[in-house]
């Protein structure tokens, strides 16, 4: 059954992205940082506060999966190729924190 993102209850994750780069590639690791919370000011003020920079990004998680990635207040929408999300893989996101609801 699918929710409705508008009226589903939304939780707040901070996540910071680790780039790496070796003979095999390169890639984005994604990095849950504290637990889920419902107020996304808040858990942005505390994670400033903890991490001492704005250098994170924030998922919005609805039944256990990332509906929507950004920055502080707001989230990212499509980038200059128009890829959604600024070309982040939600489901990706999903799995790497460790939410399990990726499709």
């Amino acid at each position: 059954m699918m929710t409705d993102i508008q009226t589903a209850e939304k939780q707040f994750l901070i996540v910071c992205q680790q780039a790496w780069l070796n003979e095999s590639g390169h890639g984005v690791d994604y990095v849950p940082s504290g637990p889920l919370g419902t107020d996304r000011a808040s858990l942005v003020a505390a994670a400033i506060d903890g991490l001492g920079h704005d250098d994170f990004c924030v998922a919005t998680v609805v039944d256990g999966r990332v509906v929507a990635f950004g920055h502080g207040m707001d989230d990212f929408g499509p980038d200059e190729d128009g890829a959604p999300h600024n070309g982040h893989d939600l489901d990706e996101i999903t799995r790497a924190c460790g939410l399990g609801a990726a499709r």
